[in-house]
Parts: C-alpha cells; structure tokens; sequence
C-alpha cells in the first residue's frame, strides 16, 4: 500500500487528472467558477491599479453644482453654455454617458404649447411663439458649432419610434468580419435614443450600453453593439475617433488574431 501511495507515477495521473478538470471547469458557466474568477480578478486589479489618463477630466454635477445653478434636470440652454465653455476651453472631445430623448418642457416654447395654451393669462405670450427661445434648438446649435460633441444612446424599447440610433459614421470591416460581429458583438433590439436634433448634429455617436456581472458589479463594457443589421461604435470608441482624428474619418476593424 505504501508503495501505491508514494509511487510517482500515480502522483502524475492524479495530477494531470486535476489539470484536466481545472481546463475543463476554466471554460465552464457555473456561478461558482464565475465568482471566484470575479475575485481573482478584483484582487489582482486592488494589487495592480491600471494608471489614470491626466488627459480625461469627469465634469461632475455634485451638490455645489445643484446649488448654484438649480435642480437637475438643467434646462437645456445650461447644457448648451457648458458644451460652448468645454469646446473654448480646449476639450478635444466631449461626451454625456446620458440621452435627452424627450422635448425641454421647460423651454418658453414648449411651455406655451404644452402648459399655457388653455390659460386665458398667456393668451398674449401664445401670440408671440415664434420669437420664444426653443431650449433644444439652442442645444442642437451649440452641439453643431462645437464639433467636439459625442451623443450616445443605451438600451430602450424597440416599439419607441426612435428606437434605432443614429450612425454618424460607419465602422469599416470585410464582409466575413462585419458578419462575425453582427452575430457576436453586444446585441440591442431597440434603444434609447437622443432628439435627431442633437445626434444628427453631433460629431458622433455611440453606446454607453453595459451589463453587470452576476454579483452586480461592471467588470467590461463593449466597443462594438449590433441590433442585428448594422456595428454601432461604443460612446468611448467615438470618443476617442473624434478626440484623435477628424470627425468625419472612419474606424476599421481589421481582421487580426
């Protein structure tokens, strides 16, 4: 028995029997490998923090923000002044992870049309509807004279109207990798998307779609979306398209290892 035990070529055949169930269980959807996956993961990147870009600035609206200029949602000639600063001050892009998918009510024009069309008091004010200041129209011009300006869209009901994105550009692929993608790439059937006002006068477009991981954490997001027919560029591909080319050049996907 005890030469059984300490043979060296049992000891191979129970090694190489886990290094097969570990290859086998490496590839394997169950929660349990997921998780510790997931752990590994978020330990090595604790260790090992990716360095940060001094080039990217996070304009965040905070409490002081709300304080100053007043409860968010911002009218949209507010966006547009801060669309104007960031382009003057230099920005080489500038990107909103949100969609503005509905009219400003809080435009002077949508407030005749939609609030005071039936009060006798604004009867004055409704005779003067073309000379009020339209919000999203000021936004669309401020997106438009920028240049800079990246729209994005995320997930959304496909039975909306505008349930499909605008493509500001087209991603450049052969036909055998444009399908491969088409199949495999991230898959929306409908989405949320921008006014056509401020996508069609953007730079570009893209998604901001992501997904969390099991235990509700974001660990990936994808570069390229498909609905099936058409590549959508992610909202940091165009990002980075506009950032460094000019906008109106294109992205290949090359067919590589």
């Amino acid at each position: 028995m005890e030469k059984i035990v300490t043979d060296p070529r049992l000891h191979f055949v129970i090694l190489l029997c886990f290094l097969v169930a570990a290859a086998v269980f490496s590839n394997s959807t169950n929660d349990i490998r997921k998780r510790l996956q997931y752990m590994v993961f978020d330990q090595y990147n604790k260790m090992y923090p990716r360095e940060r870009s001094e080039g990217i600035l996070i304009v965040d609206i905070d409490e002081l923000s709300l304080e100053k200029i007043g409860q968010f949602p911002w009218p949209r000639n507010v966006l547009a002044d801060l669309v104007t600063n960031l382009t003057n001050y230099g920005a080489r892009v500038v990107a909103f992870d949100g969609v503005f998918p509905e009219p400003d009510r809080t435009s002077p024009k949508a407030f005749v049309n939609n609030i005071a069309k039936d009060v006798p008091a604004f009867e004055a004010m409704k005779q003067q509807e073309d000379s009020l200041p339209d919000y999203d129209r000021i936004f669309a011009e401020a997106i438009k004279n920028s240049g800079v300006y990246v729209s994005a869209f995320t997930y959304g009901d496909a039975r909306r109207a505008q349930s499909t994105p605008v493509l500001r550009r087209p991603l450049l692929a052969k036909s055998k990798v444009r399908q491969t993608f088409i199949d495999r790439a991230s898959r929306f059937e409908g989405a949320a998307t921008n006014l056509r006002i401020f996508s069609e006068n953007a730079a570009g477009n893209g998604s901001f779609m992501a997904k969390p991981d099991v235990d509700g954490i974001l660990r990936r997001a994808g570069m390229v979306f498909s609905n099936g027919k058409d590549l959508y560029p992610s909202l940091s591909l165009e990002a980075l398209r506009v950032a460094l080319s000019r906008p109106n050049e294109l992205v290949r996907i090359a067919d590589v290892p």
